[in-house]
């Protein structure tokens, strides 16, 4: 029998530290963020419909996408981010959806930021939600992206609110004390989901 679980949370919270995990103990990984990069690839469809939406500024000069900038652009503008997941949403959720479909993996794990807001969540047999407070969220982003707090708090804003996750999550792993505490509530948790799949 095939476990789909979906792991979800505000950017920053850890949620690629849980994903990490339990792909190193069995979980099969499919990563939106990753598969939103490739379908902004050059020469994409996705590449060709941004180029159009916003303009040549948000290109390199090797023709590959300024993800950074227009990511601070999307992030502070609301319009502009549902005219972003307008075009790539549906490209990301397809490609998902046919991993899903042709993983021979037992345990399937969605990384997914916006798992809750499209079809994902429906075929998760559990949904992670990971949270950590909000200005520990900001300074991991900050150290991690090496960005300004201005864009990390745009970011953060621009992103559902706790009570929302809330709302569909079946499991919640709080992440304010460090990496290893994390790690060892991850290790609980792959039991959980193991020993639910027997």
């Amino acid at each position: 029998m095939k476990l789909t679980v979906g792991v979800t949370g505000l950017s920053g919270a850890g949620k690629s530290t849980v994903s990490d995990f339990l792909c190193k103990n069995g979980f099969h990984l499919i990563d939106a963020d990753k598969i939103a990069r490739d379908v902004l690839c050059y020469g994409s469809e996705g590449y060709f419909r941004v180029l159009e939406e916003f303009g040549n500024e948000y290109i390199n000069h090797d023709k590959t996408i300024n993800r950074k900038k227009l990511g601070a652009t999307v992030f502070s503008d609301k319009n502009k981010l549902e005219k972003l997941n307008a075009i790539t949403l549906p490209l990301i959720i397809k490609t998902m959806l046919e991993e899903v479909d042709s993983s021979c993996s037992e345990y399937i794990l969605m990384d997914a930021p916006l798992l809750l807001d499209c079809e994902l969540k429906d075929i998760c047999d559990e949904i992670i939600y990971v949270y950590a407070e909000r200005e520990k969220i900001i300074e991991r982003i900050i150290k991690r992206d090496g960005i300004s707090r201005k864009v990390a708090e745009d970011r953060i804003n621009s992103q559902r609110d706790d009570e929302y996750f809330r709302k569909y999550a079946t499991i919640i792993i709080e992440n304010n004390n460090g990496k290893n505490d994390l790690i060892e509530k991850a290790g609980k948790l792959l039991c959980q989901l193991k020993n639910r799949n027997c």
